[in-house]
C-alpha cells in the first residue's frame, strides 16, 4: 500500500483498517446517513496537501487569496 501512496491516487473503504497510517498529503472524505436518509460529506485534508494547495492557488490564482 505505501508505493501505490507515492505514485497513484488510492481509495480506501475501509480506512479503519489502516491503523492511522496516511501520508501527510492525504484527503479524506467521509460519507455519512443521517437520520433523516440524508447525506453528509466531510472532507479533511493533511498539512502537506493543504500548503500544496495554497501554493498552487497562489501561483496560478493569487486573487483567490
Amino acid at each position: 500500500v505505501e508505493d501505490a501512496f507515492i505514485d497513484a491516487a488510492c481509495l480506501v473503504e475501509w480506512p479503519e483498517r489502516m491503523g492511522g497510517f496516511w501520508p501527510n498529503d492525504t484527503i479524506m472524505i467521509t460519507l455519512e446517513r443521517g437520520e433523516d436518509e440524508s447525506r453528509h460529506i466531510t472532507i479533511t485534508a493533511g498539512d502537506d496537501f493543504i500548503n500544496m494547495l495554497t501554493d498552487l492557488v497562489k501561483e496560478n490564482a493569487p486573487h483567490l487569496l
